[in-house]
């Protein structure tokens, strides 16, 4: 049971990554634990003392090299590199097996627990004090480690798991030596095993050497060595046994498949993860070039707004004739050019209000007053464009002598509304403008509805979206931006209020509502 356990638990840690100096020093402990556990068998079950001779040799020169490769296995874990060490150790090894295989070591095989069992030599005490040596520096190195990384919890349980099962089958296999020095049976190799489970479950528990698979391949791993044992008794016919050999068969191949499947799960959730880390840091490095966007959005629009100021006050003085008077053609000119900065500082006030609000530093300075008069003042100073567009309005307020008062910033809500009437007049070639104003459960109604160009009942659901236009819009106005719309969304949400579009189709005209809670 300790062959199969051991040789079966080091090779689905080495199988479960090859790369890992740390399974691969683990596989090579195993290896020799799995053949000390075999050569044990042969030496108790053997039939003439020859033969127990010949696996008591396979049995010393393995037993010497656990401590060896257990050392090596504890450095690996704990990261500890001193090669210089670990060759001299090695090199002891060597020498203490070749010592083994002559009479200095062991005499001869004699009888004794009613199996056979060695007897020692003269200087067989040279292999207990260097596998105790050996053995006792691994396990203090273990418990340094542990009191030397109490930050890492994790790294602290693999260490005092693999401490504690270190204690479990070296404190067995030492009761090896008890029958040649003290004569007591070595009741301790069956603690052996526990160690070797104990060390299983440092896997799974804390992910010791690093494997996720292990657990299916432990499970496998039991049923086969089950119907293995089974097929190795021997007391059936040979009809039976061909059939438990089938069985075996069958049960070890489902094994392999098993492993294989549950292997390819965890590399597919291993891809999956790793896409997802990558699209995480992915985000992560959008939001801070968003963050830089805006940050330059900010203060370029800051730069641009101050000469783009001094153009119009400038043009509206010389409109004025503060610097004389102008002939007509030039009027003409500066006004165009008084009309255009203006237009570009409104974009640019866009801009910086949109650069404020994802920066959170949009400020808002609320106050208690009468939308319904907003409205109105708003409706009369675009009045005039509208009429120019040859547009007719109309202002519908149920009742007539309604009046809303609201909590908020009057002037962000006059942009709102501007926009609005702005927007319907850019898209509208004839007809009307109709603004309604009404209040329906406790909340102020603001519709303005056009016969407009309307808009494709697809298209609603992302025309508040940033820099979004409907699709056609560039052949009715290509100097839209896009964000007029973003912006009042943002402030109407501001005041717990909420901005909608409907249209029912291209040239069917479109109607935006504003719903915003009345001060109580």
């Amino acid at each position: 049971m300790i062959f199969f356990a051991g040789i079966g638990f080091g090779l689905f840690l080495y199988s479960s990554d090859r790369t890992s100096k740390l399974n691969k020093s683990w596989f090579i402990v195993s290896i020799f634990t799995a053949l000390w556990g075999l050569s044990l068998f042969g030496v108790t079950s053997a039939d003439t003392a020859n033969i127990a001779m010949k696996w008591q040799c396979l049995l010393d020169v393995s037993a010497t090299f656990i401590p060896v490769t257990y050392f090596y296995f504890v450095c690996q874990l704990l990261k500890i590199k001193r090669k210089a060490c670990n060759r001299c150790i090695l090199i002891l090894g060597i020498v203490i097996a070749i010592f083994s295989l002559t009479p200095y070591h062991k005499t001869e095989i004699t009888t004794r627990y009613g199996f056979f069992w060695v007897d020692p030599g003269e200087y067989y005490f040279l292999f207990s004090f260097f596998f105790g040596i050996v053995t006792l520096t691994s396990l203090f190195l273990l418990i340094q480690g542990y009191f030397k990384n109490r930050k890492e919890p994790l790294f602290r349980a693999q260490i005092r798991n693999t401490l504690i099962a270190g204690i479990i089958g070296f404190g067995g296999g030492i009761t090896n030596f008890f029958p040649q020095h003290i004569d007591i049976y070595p009741y301790g190799n069956y603690f052996i095993l526990l160690y070797v489970f104990f060390m299983s479950y440092g896997v799974l528990k804390y992910k010791l050497l690093n494997t996720k698979i292990i657990s299916a391949q432990l499970l496998a791993g039991a049923i086969v060595l089950i119907f293995l044992f089974d097929l190795l008794r021997f007391n059936y016919n040979l009809y039976d046994w061909i059939v438990k050999f089938i069985l075996f068969i069958l049960v070890l191949l489902f094994s392999v498949f098993l492993i294989r499947s549950v292997f390819k799960e965890i590399e597919q959730r291993e891809h999956i993860k790793n896409l997802a880390k990558d699209l995480q840091e992915a985000n992560e490095k959008l939001k801070e070039l968003d963050q830089m966007k805006s940050e330059f959005m900010s203060l370029a629009t800051h730069q641009i707004r101050a000469p783009l100021t001094a153009i119009r006050g400038y043009s509206s003085m010389l409109l004025e004739g503060d610097f004389g008077a102008l002939p007509a053609k030039a009027a003409d000119s500066i006004e165009v050019i008084t009309k255009s900065s203006q237009n570009l500082i409104d974009i640019v006030n866009d801009f910086l209000n949109i650069s404020r609000i994802e920066q959170g530093r949009m400020v808002y300075e609320k106050s208690v007053f009468d939308l319904v008069k907003l409205v109105k003042e708003v409706a009369d100073e675009l009045r005039p464009n509208i009429k120019d567009a040859g547009l007719d309005l109309k202002i519908n307020i149920i009742p007539n002598n309604l009046f809303m008062e609201v909590n908020g910033d009057r002037n962000k809500l006059r942009q709102v509304f501007s926009n609005l009437l702005d927007n319907a007049t850019k898209y509208t070639l004839k007809g009307s403008i109709e603004i309604s104003i009404t209040e329906e459960n406790s909340k102020a109604k603001i519709e303005v509805k056009d016969t407009g160009v309307g808009i494709d009942p697809a298209e609603t659901e992302k025309l508040f979206g940033k820099f979004n236009r409907a699709k056609d819009a560039n052949k009715t106005n290509v100097i839209g931006t896009g964000i007029g719309l973003y912006l009042a969304k943002k402030i109407v949400e501001a005041h717990d209020g909420r901005i909608q579009v409907f249209s029912e189709g291209l040239d069917h005209g479109t109607t935006f509502t504003i719903e915003l809670p009345l001060e109580k």
